[in-house]
């Protein structure tokens, strides 16, 4: 026969009902936790890099490539077509100013001096013989008006003889008039041989004067081939060493072609080159950083091509420091242009983490967990970038390209 539950007996056994699933749950609660920290994301701390946000000046800066060359060099051309006779100083030999290089073959060359000078002597000797000739035709002239001077002197006392014979009866006013018209025509005739003289004169100055300028020019002629004779020694100008010369004996060498260079490495400058996407950008004084293995260098573009090759354009930087130990021939460097600078800004290093956009998202490391940032970044160079929002100074930032994690509001990193 069933017994009739008593109401302490219900209530006692939905007592343990509710502490069943109230442990049920605490235990649940507790698995959940557990596996959510085995599966939660994170990252170690050895994969990452981590940097500060610091305060002070900060320069915005393009790159660009160089090579280090010589402050100063000389190109030494060939001075007239000729074939190479002798090699005197060879590639990195040490020389002093006027100190011969190479030996040019200069047969050809001197017979050009003495055809130049044989012509300069004909060219003298026309210039005597035209000069004699005009001084004797002027001389004539000068002669003849002499007689000239005489004859009017004549008639004038001719006339003056027929006026006076006539006042007493004895001549004619025909003869009077005659005579008078003797001596206008004599002073006209006076008149046309001073015209000559001084128009023989001034033709005179001008054909001498033309001679002597073709002589001139001869005389410059035999004074520019003098010197190319001079310059078949392939002679030095510096002090310094031989860096490129031509050395197959007996190649032909045209004019003007280059046959040797001598640098004086003392002292040193860069030859950039950037894309001319950059060109507008490029200003003579501009500030550049100069990265030479370890080291950086000051100095400034001091001169800029005024055309681009291929799409390069071609400049020079002028360095602070011309004799750096670090610097070689040759060899090459990373160039940094200092475009725009400020003061007292917040900024970062560099790395992957930053993708150039003005706005984007960074992690800040807070103890063992990162998180998610929006920042606004400003100017950037290839060590810093700008932070103009979003961070203060002393924040820890992870400058590792975290793009895998960029959709996480925040994980944990691992030591």
């Amino acid at each position: 026969m069933d017994r009739a539950i008593s109401d302490d007996a219900i209530k006692k056994q939905k007592q343990k009902r509710y502490i069943y699933i109230t442990a049920a749950l605490l235990g649940l609660i507790i698995i959940v936790w557990f596996f959510r920290g085995l599966i939660a994301p994170s990252l170690s701390r050895e994969r990452i890099m981590v940097a500060k946000v610091q305060r002070g000046n900060f320069e915005s800066t393009i790159n660009a490539t160089g090579k280090v060359v010589p402050g100063v060099e000389q190109v030494i051309t060939a001075p007239f077509r000729a074939d190479l006779k002798q090699i005197l100083k060879t590639v990195g030999a040490t020389v002093e100013p006027g100190e011969a290089i190479l030996n040019l073959n200069t047969d050809f060359a001197a017979l050009n001096l003495e055809k130049l000078k044989d012509e300069l002597q004909l060219k003298e000797a026309q210039y005597q013989k035209q000069r004699l000739t005009l001084e004797k035709q002027i001389y004539d002239l000068k002669v003849n008006k002499k007689v000239q001077e005489l004859k009017i002197q004549s008639l004038k006392a001719a006339k003056e003889n027929m006026v006076k014979l006539h006042e007493v009866g004895g001549g004619t006013a025909e003869e009077i008039e005659q005579a008078t018209m003797d001596l206008e025509v004599g002073e006209i005739e006076l008149q046309q041989i001073n015209n000559t003289i001084l128009s023989m004169g001034k033709s005179m100055e001008a054909q001498l004067r033309e001679l002597e300028l073709s002589m001139n020019m001869q005389q410059k002629s035999i004074r520019e081939q003098e010197q190319k004779l001079d310059a078949a020694n392939a002679r030095s100008q510096l002090k310094g060493v031989v860096t490129w010369q031509v050395e197959q004996i007996g190649a032909t060498l045209q004019e003007g072609e280059e046959i040797a260079k001598v640098a004086d490495l003392t002292s040193y400058k860069i030859k950039g080159s950037i894309v001319d996407d950059y060109a507008t950008k490029l200003e003579i004084g501009m500030p550049v950083r100069v990265k030479a293995n370890k080291d950086m260098l000051e100095g400034k573009v001091s001169d800029i091509q005024p055309s681009a090759v291929n799409g390069i354009v071609t400049f020079y930087v002028s360095l602070a420091t011309k004799t750096h130990q670090e610097l070689r021939p040759q060899m090459a460097v990373d160039l940094y242009l200092v475009t725009a600078s400020k003061k007292d800004v917040l900024f970062v290093q560099n790395e992957g983490a930053f993708t150039g956009r003005k706005k984007q998202e960074v992690f800040t490391l807070e103890g063992s967990v990162a998180n998610r940032r929006n920042v606004s970044v400003g100017l950037s160079n290839f060590e810093q970038v700008e932070i103009t929002a979003g961070l203060v100074e002393g924040d820890e930032i992870i400058i590792t390209n975290m793009n895998t994690y960029r959709h996480l509001p925040s994980l944990k990193i691992k030591d």
